[in-house]
């Protein structure tokens, strides 16, 4: 018996199983899709704020990843500038803040070696990146998997051939 499952444009990262929309950029390693949060922890993305209300023009790193993807994200429709260097620096201006994120130099080291498979806009939601790539590798952006028994996965291999 043959299953089909259509999460639609559902997505959640492969390794926390967070909520793809509360998350910005993120990367791809093999067919394991990384949301923005996880490839910060492992080193992979670096955040940098910088208050309006502050004169300097110096960033400083952030800390906590959550709350700030989360601001961004919950401001998205308010954000008065994005600049991007083909997605892996990308400076976001809200009302009160401006945000730099970057990928590390052992990001771009290791997609460089094709470790990291793909590095996905940081100007972007993890859900958009995702659903873009789903697009992109099997023309739907709909999140479908098959499920089959053993029987007739081997039977369907054996009239392929």
């Amino acid at each position: 018996m043959e299953m089909i499952s259509n999460i639609g444009s559902e997505v959640i990262c492969d390794f926390c199983n967070g909520d793809g929309r509360f998350s910005m950029g993120g990367v791809l390693i093999g067919s394991y899709a990384v949301c923005g949060e996880c490839s910060a922890n492992d080193g992979y993305i670096e955040i940098a704020h910088h208050s309006k209300e502050d004169d300097s023009s110096d960033y400083t790193e952030v800390a906590q990843l959550s709350p700030v993807f989360l601001e961004i994200i919950n401001e998205l429709d308010t954000i008065k500038k994005s600049s991007t260097n083909n997605g892996y620096d990308t400076i976001i201006e809200t009302e009160n803040n401006k945000y730099l994120l970057r990928y590390t130099n052992k990001a771009l080291g290791l997609f460089s070696e094709d470790e990291i498979t793909k590095l996905w806009d940081l100007g972007k939601t993890f859900q958009e990146n995702v659903l873009a790539h789903r697009k992109e590798t099997t023309g739907t952006s709909d999140g479908i998997s098959y499920f089959m028994s053993f029987d007739e996965f081997f039977k369907s291999n054996k009239e392929s051939k």
